[in-house]
């Protein structure tokens, strides 16, 4: 059974719907000037350290971000355009898997530039690469020591001689799991770096 409401009623009830959808839109058009004024303060800071991570990581190579609609920034997407040295391709999918990982770890490291943390975690970023370029990114870690603690998990010698303390897991002869530390003393953290400052660069593998 259907009655029709007065027609008082019916604008009153109008009204009381209408005015608070109205009054959410000023609001609303706030938050999207917000939001995109961060984005683009973000993206142009990321977008540089991102240029330079790379210059260190690939010596020899370019490197940038490129927005898909840099028209709308509120729906843009971010791609990256990476081009080793030796080599003329830029898309991703034409690199091999370590220079892949490469890619990736500059990209993070440039968002640890543009946006400092306390601390990180990372979880085996490195395992893809070689020597000579886990060496590159030990020493671009190693310049933000002053400001962020790194967490890193790894199976990478040379990360584990990098690190200023080391923490593994072993089992005794009883079968049970035990945590040893190994704290690494600074004369031979840095007798580490020297050892190897001069050591060529090579291009990263599979």
């Amino acid at each position: 059974m259907c009655a029709a409401l007065p027609a008082g009623l019916r604008r009153h009830g109008h009204h009381r719907v209408a005015q608070p959808a109205l009054a959410q839109r000023p609001s609303v058009l706030g938050v999207d000037a917000r939001v995109e004024q961060v984005f683009t303060e973000a993206y142009a800071d990321v977008e540089k350290a991102f240029d330079q991570t790379f210059a260190r990581l690939f010596p020899g190579g370019e490197g940038r971000l490129v927005l898909t609609n840099p028209g709308d920034m509120l729906s843009t997407g971010v791609e990256v355009e990476a081009r080793p040295p030796g080599k003329k391709v830029k898309r991703l999918s034409l690199l091999s898997g370590g220079e892949r990982s490469l890619v990736a770890v500059a990209f993070l490291v440039a968002l640890f530039k543009a946006r400092p943390s306390p601390f990180y975690i990372l979880d085996e970023i490195e395992a893809a690469l070689d020597d000579v370029n886990i060496g590159r990114l030990v020493k671009l870690l190693r310049d933000y020591r002053e400001r962020s603690q790194f967490v890193i998990i790894t199976h990478q010698k040379r990360t584990m001689e990098a690190a200023d303390v080391l923490y593994g897991v072993t089992m005794g002869a009883d079968g049970a799991s035990q945590v040893v530390s190994a704290r690494m003393a600074e004369e031979e953290i840095e007798r580490e770096e020297s050892a190897r400052g001069g050591r060529p660069g090579a291009r990263t593998g599979d």
